[in-house]
């Protein structure tokens, strides 16, 4: 193989791996923008479902469990974490089934361990596993199996 041969490859070589590169910088940029865009719309439902629970809960005044889960999943995804940690407290407070109380319990974990109370998310995750999980729908063990998921890996 001769020396013009050599350079010949290598100049193709090197050809392909601009334009590889600059395609992976073009489907880069364009991911980005992608993960942006669902971010700002994520923002904007949460905001919407925000206002729509409030406006629920100016009309009934007093909220079943299920719509108190829903308040605090709003609560926490919207980062007021006080808030939802008092909404899954309020669930707990009420003679509730096992489902309810695990996605309580769940949501109550998050929070303590968003706010930063390190003893208290174990806590709260050791009853689920314990005592309720034999006894939840399968819908809401696989709830409870994405919180948890969530909060061991971060």
């Amino acid at each position: 193989m001769g020396s013009a041969e050599k350079r010949q490859r290598l100049s193709k070589l090197f050809s392909a791996f601009t334009r590889a590169e600059a395609e992976y910088e073009a489907t880069a940029r364009k991911h980005k923008i992608r993960r942006f865009l669902r971010r700002v719309c994520a923002k904007w439902l949460l905001a919407r479902a925000g206002r729509l629970f409030e406006k629920y809960q100016a009309e009934k005044g007093e909220l079943t469990p299920l719509a108190l889960i829903i308040g605090a999943r709003i609560s926490f995804h919207d980062r007021a974490y006080l808030r939802a940690s008092q909404y899954a407290r309020e669930v707990l407070d009420r003679g509730i089934g096992p489902d309810q109380r695990a996605m309580a319990l769940s949501v109550l974990a998050e929070c303590h361990e968003k706010i930063g109370n390190s003893k208290k998310p174990e806590d709260s995750l050791k009853v689920i596993f314990t005592e309720l999980y034999d006894k939840l729908e399968p819908i809401t063990q696989i709830r409870v199996l994405r919180s948890r998921a969530g909060f061991e890996g971060r």
